[in-house]
C-alpha cells in the first residue's frame, strides 16, 4: 500500500471531522449571530425596546416587578427552571402583571459542554417546571440558550417544536463580578441605536442595585426617545404584521 491512498484516507477523515465540528457548533453559532442582527434591525425599523430578565425567579424578581409597575410597560422573563420551586407564586405574578414568560432551559447548561441528549432533556424539564407553577400542560415559552449558546441538535428540535429562540442586542453587563457596570449605559445604547432588545438578570441580590438603577434609566431614555416597550412576542407580531420578518425567522 502507497503513501498516497493513507494521505487520501487521512484528509477524508479530518474533513469528515471539520464537518461535523461545523455543523454541530459553528451553524447554531452563526445563527445566532444572525439573530442578533434580525432582532436590531427590528427593534430599530419599530422603535421599539424590549427588556428581558435571565435566571430568575429569585428575590429580586419582585422588584423588578415593582419598576415595571411604577411605569407600566411589560417585559419578558426567560426563567430557569431549577430556581422555580418555592417561587411559583413569584413566576405567577408575573403572568398575572402581564409580562410574558419564557424558557432559559431548567439547569443553565451550556449545550457545547454536554451531550445532546442532556442538553434537549434540560430544556424539556425547564418548560415542565414553567408548567408546574402554572399548573398547566403543554406550555409554549419563547426559549434563551444559557451562555447564548446551543448546538446543532438542540437547535433542530427547537426549530421541529416551532419554539422561537431568542437572543438580544445589548448585554446590560450586570452580572456580578463584572467591574465595568454603568447604570446608563444600556440608555446611552438605547439613544445611540434607536432600538434594542436588552439582557438583564434577576437572579441575585448582589446584583439588585445595578438591575433597578439600570431599568429605570433605560426606561426613561425609551420614554425620551418616543420608543415603545414591548414584549419579545409583541415585537415578533408586529414584525409579522407588518410583513419586517419571515415569521419562521424570528
Amino acid at each position: 500500500m502507497g503513501i498516497l491512498p493513507f494521505i487520501i484516507w487521512a484528509m477524508a477523515i479530518v474533513g469528515f471531522g471539520c464537518a461535523v465540528i461545523f455543523c454541530y457548533f459553528i451553524v447554531p453559532w452563526l445563527y445566532g449571530r444572525w439573530q442578533r442582527v434580525l432582532l436590531k434591525l427590528l427593534a430599530v425599523k419599530t422603535k421599539s425596546v424590549v427588556f428581558t430578565f435571565d435566571d430568575g425567579p429569585s428575590d429580586v424578581t419582585p422588584d423588578v416587578l415593582a419598576v415595571l409597575r411604577q411605569y407600566n410597560v411589560k417585559a419578558t422573563f426567560f426563567l430557569g427552571g431549577a430556581r422555580i420551586a418555592g417561587r411559583e407564586s413569584i413566576v405567577r405574578q408575573i403572568v398575572t402583571e402581564g409580562h410574558e414568560i419564557g424558557s432559559h432551559a431548567y439547569s443553565h447548561l451550556h449545550q457545547w459542554h454536554v451531550s445532546p441528549i442532556s442538553g434537549i432533556r434540560d430544556i424539556k424539564r425547564g418548560w415542565q417546571a414553567i408548567d408546574n407553577a402554572l399548573e398547566i400542560q403543554n406550555g409554549k415559552y419563547p426559549f434563551r440558550p444559557p451562555y447564548g449558546k446551543l448546538n446543532l441538535p438542540g437547535l433542530l428540535y427547537l426549530w421541529a417544536k416551532r419554539v422561537p429562540v431568542i437572543f438580544w442586542t445589548i448585554d446590560s453587563r450586570d452580572i456580578a463580578g463584572i467591574g465595568d457596570f454603568d447604570s446608563r449605559r444600556n440608555a446611552m445604547l438605547i439613544k445611540k441605536e434607536g432600538g434594542a432588545v436588552i439582557l438583564a438578570h434577576d437572579y441575585t441580590v448582589k446584583t439588585k442595585d445595578k438591575v433597578i438603577s439600570s431599568l429605570r434609566a433605560s426606561i426613561m431614555a425609551a420614554r425620551e426617545m418616543g420608543m415603545a416597550v414591548r414584549t419579545i412576542s409583541e415585537l415578533r407580531d408586529i414584525c409579522r404584521v407588518n410583513n419586517l420578518a419571515d415569521k419562521r425567522n424570528i
